[in-house]
């Protein structure tokens, strides 16, 4: 490999690492942006975007219905769904939340259901036999991923020790 693809296998390390680490462990304060799309419906921009450019962030909508406030997906971030629901209250004027409608399983969807669980959930019948067999496999599947970030640790080690090495100084330095 040259200089230049080492350098891109080093930015992919560090961006699946970034992503790893924001995913498993958000800072306390997420950024929320809050965007009116009518007298009925906001959006709600839960997290920001990440030093490379990608977006790490989901929406969670709100929607104030004659029955209540409805809440469609309640981001991937636990300890921001508490302040979401502050967020929502206050832009509607009103705290009678009625239902939350999770449109699929996955965990960016789902994570903040904690803070809405006064209230019903409701979601596709697969949703509760998805996330059952996701759960089956939740051993396996943190396995994994900690035997990637081990693989990502040496790599990105390896890279830091042949950072600015011809090749053949590299072949010599292995022997």
């Amino acid at each position: 490999m040259n200089i230049k693809q080492d350098q891109l296998k080093f930015l992919l390390i560090m961006f699946i690492l970034f992503i790893h680490i924001l995913c498993w462990t958000a800072p306390d304060e997420v950024p929320i942006t809050v965007q009116r799309l009518s007298n009925h419906v906001i959006n709600l921009q839960v997290g920001d975007v990440a030093p490379f450019g990608d977006i790490i962030c989901n929406n969670v909508v709100a929607v104030a219905s004659s029955e209540g406030l409805i809440i469609i997906d309640t981001g991937y971030y636990p300890q921001s769904a508490k302040s979401l629901r502050k967020i929502i209250s206050h832009e509607f004027g009103r705290n009678d939340f009625a239902w939350v409608i999770n449109t699929h399983w996955h965990w960016d969807h789902i994570n903040g259901n904690q803070a809405f669980s006064d209230i019903p959930i409701m979601g596709h019948e697969n949703i509760i036999p998805a996330l059952q067999q996701f759960e089956k496999g939740l051993g396996a599947f943190i396995r994994q991923r900690e035997e990637r970030m081990q693989d990502w640790q040496k790599q990105l080690q390896l890279w830091v020790r042949f950072q600015g090495r011809t090749n053949s100084q590299r072949m010599g330095f292995c022997s």
